[in-house]
């Protein structure tokens, strides 16, 4: 279950010009920069993440790359301080952004690649001096065209983005903005884990599936009612017959009774052609039963 979505990447950089002698902090003296690499993926506005809720909580910048490597101007910083890098461990926090402050005061060329964990799903993707719509600058800041860069040949490759620190200004945050299509997981399915798996989830379940049996067999009697109250209004004469006939079913059934009492109380039942035998096989068996019991009642006495 993926869903797309928009990786936003916000390059900034900040310049600290020297300060005189005596100000606040060991390197007050020196002029520096910090640049900052963040990113956070474009969430629906109506679906704000909750604190409680750890399946809507949002996903970190770090956990779609699986290294970052910032490389600075060598002639500017030599050729072993001019790399910064970050590689996922086992142990890796996840967090929304990098950061790396160095002293200068000049502007610095400097390249970053984002090698990903997984595929996006299209190696497209936009910055500054781009068409507008794809571009977004929050206010106060200002976006800066951090140069050509080449978009990946294909989505498995990394993000190669040339960008130019700027030290123009003083305390004032310039920032480039790159937007990238990605898959993530779809919250849904995490959210169904977890409320399946919860115990007071499962009471919840337990309680909905009686209301479900309750609700089907009252959707049933209603049924049953109204096919009984239909046959009747289409032929009341032939409903009352058949539902006689059911009713006397049903008595014999409960009651164990053996025959037909309603025939046998008419005189013509005692009429058909199988009475006579019938009569014959009552009084033999009456007289077995007499002489029975009376060779039973002599073979006491002989005793």
């Amino acid at each position: 279950m993926k869903v797309k979505k928009k990786l936003r990447i916000f390059i900034s950089n900040t310049f600290y010009p020297a300060r005189a002698e005596g100000g606040e902090g060991d390197d007050a003296s020196v002029a520096s920069w910090e640049l900052r690499v963040e990113g956070r993926l474009l969430e629906d506005h109506k679906a704000r993440p909750s604190q409680n809720d750890p399946s809507k909580l949002k996903r970190k910048f770090s956990s779609f790359f699986k290294s970052l490597v910032i490389e600075l101007d060598k002639e500017l910083y030599g050729p072993d301080n001019h790399l910064v890098e970050w590689h996922r461990t086992a142990t890796t926090q996840e967090t929304d952004g990098f950061q790396v402050k160095r002293p200068g005061d000049k502007n610095v060329r400097c390249t970053i690649c984002c090698s990903w964990t997984t595929s996006p799903t299209s190696s497209s993707w936009t910055h500054a001096g781009t068409p507008p719509g794809n571009l977004w600058c929050p206010e106060d800041e200002v976006c800066r065209d951090p140069g050509p860069s080449e978009p990946a040949a294909v989505p498995a490759d990394p993000i190669i983005i040339n960008h130019t620190i700027s030290v123009e200004g003083v305390d004032q945050k310039k920032t480039s903005c790159y937007d990238i299509d990605v898959e993530v997981d779809d919250n849904l399915k995490t959210q169904m884990n977890n409320f399946l798996l919860s115990t007071n989830s499962q009471q919840d379940i337990q309680t909905l599936d009686t209301k479900i049996h309750e609700t089907v067999e009252t959707i049933n009697s209603l049924k049953t009612n109204r096919e009984f109250y239909l046959s009747f209004a289409k032929d009341p004469q032939q409903f009352i017959q058949k539902w006689l006939i059911s009713q006397n079913r049903d008595l014999k059934t409960m009651t164990d009774v053996v025959g037909n009492p309603e025939e046998e109380r008419r005189a013509q039942y005692y009429f058909q052609p199988w009475m006579h035998e019938a009569v014959n096989r009552y009084f033999y068996s009456k007289i077995q039963q007499k002489r029975a019991e009376l060779e039973q009642a002599l073979g006491i006495r002989n005793n």
